[in-house]
C-alpha cells in the first residue's frame, strides 16, 4: 500500500513539474539609437532563470544573430514553477555598447555607439 501511495505521489509531482513549463517567444528588432536604422549581425543571448540570494541560476538559454533587417526571433522554454522567472536578453556588436534588458520579449531594442 505504501508503495502505491509513493508511486502515485511521484507521478503527480512529475505531471505538475512538466506542466509548469511554457514556451516564450522572443521577437525584437535591434536598431541604432541615433539613426533608427536596423542593425544586422547583432549577437543576442536570451537566458531564463531565477535570481536567488544574489546568485544567478540560469536554467535555459538561446542565442543567435539579428538578420539583415535587424530582426531576432527565437523560442525559449521557461519554467513557471515557484514564481515567474526573469528573462534576460544581452545584445552585443563591435562598435556598439553592450546592452542587457530584463523581461523584454517584443519591440525595438536601441543600441548606442
Amino acid at each position: 500500500m505504501k508503495k502505491i501511495k509513493y508511486s502515485a505521489a511521484l507521478i503527480i509531482l512529475t505531471i505538475v513539474s512538466v506542466s509548469c513549463k511554457t514556451h516564450q517567444t522572443i521577437s525584437v528588432m535591434v536598431v541604432d539609437k541615433l539613426t533608427k536604422q536596423p542593425i544586422d549581425s547583432v549577437s543576442v543571448v536570451v537566458t531564463d532563470g531565477k535570481k536567488s540570494n544574489g546568485g544567478d541560476s540560469r536554467s535555459n538559454s538561446v542565442s543567435g544573430y539579428t538578420d539583415s533587417n535587424g530582426n531576432f526571433k527565437a523560442s525559449l522554454q521557461i519554467g513557471l514553477a515557484f514564481g515567474m522567472n526573469q528573462i534576460s536578453s544581452e545584445y552585443s556588436k563591435n562598435g556598439y555598447a553592450n546592452k542587457t534588458e530584463l523581461n523584454k520579449t517584443t519591440g525595438k531594442v536601441e543600441l548606442e555607439h
